[in-house]
């Protein structure tokens, strides 16, 4: 099926989420953190002090699979790739993790930034950055039907928050407000931008913080 990362970026990053006070918390199973844990990633722009959360999401356009990092602009910034600067990407546990380094050169890989409120950078990946094949994530199709066909459904949200010091993944519900906003309970905290709103069911992506 072909399928348009752009549209599939704007459908779901223009969806504003916002945070309850309230977590559904439906039990997380050990298979499905495992998977999520290895599908996300943390990130640092090189001589910056912040960092936040992203993932790779594996998308079909015109017939051709290709891998995007997906993450926030407001944490890898136009500046950063009008500079053609490096960002560091780490797998694992924090303090035990491994670190790949990548260019921010729109010569040689496409970068797609979407403007305030969408507040979403998509990197192309390539074949010579070595990212394992078991960490690419899926979008869910569904959303084509409707997002009321999520109302029901549990997430899980896998992330980086930097108040908690490590990778953690919580569960909650969305509950749909209108066609551009959405309430979520799950949890989240600084350094959680970039995190992947998956389905329980498949671990399929719906959207991301």
């Amino acid at each position: 099926m072909d399928f348009s990362a752009s549209k599939f970026i704007i459908d779901y990053r223009n969806q504003i989420l916002l945070e309850t006070a309230t977590n559904h918390a439906a039990k997380i199973p050990e298979s499905s953190s495992d998977k999520l844990y290895n599908s996300i990633i943390r990130i640092k722009p090189c001589e910056e002090d912040i960092s936040g959360t992203g993932f790779f999401l594996k998308l079909n356009i015109k017939d051709k699979k290709q891998i995007f990092l997906v993450s926030c602009n407001h944490l890898i910034t136009k500046d950063l790739v009008d500079k053609k600067k490096e960002i560091d990407i780490y797998f694992g546990k924090i303090n035990n993790e491994i670190k790949k380094t990548i260019r921010l050169d729109k010569d040689q890989r496409y970068i797609r930034i979407f403007e305030i409120p969408i507040d979403i950078i998509l990197i192309e990946i390539k074949k010579t950055d070595n990212i394992p094949k078991d960490k690419y994530l899926y979008p869910d199709l569904n959303y084509k039907n409707g997002y009321n066909l999520y109302e029901s459904k549990d997430f899980y949200l896998a992330g980086y928050p930097a108040n908690k010091n490590e990778r953690c993944i919580s569960s909650g519900k969305i509950k749909i407000i209108s066609n551009f906003e959405l309430e979520h309970t799950l949890d989240t905290g600084i350094g959680s931008s970039g995190s992947p709103i998956c389905l329980s069911e498949n671990l399929n992506v719906v959207g991301f913080i």
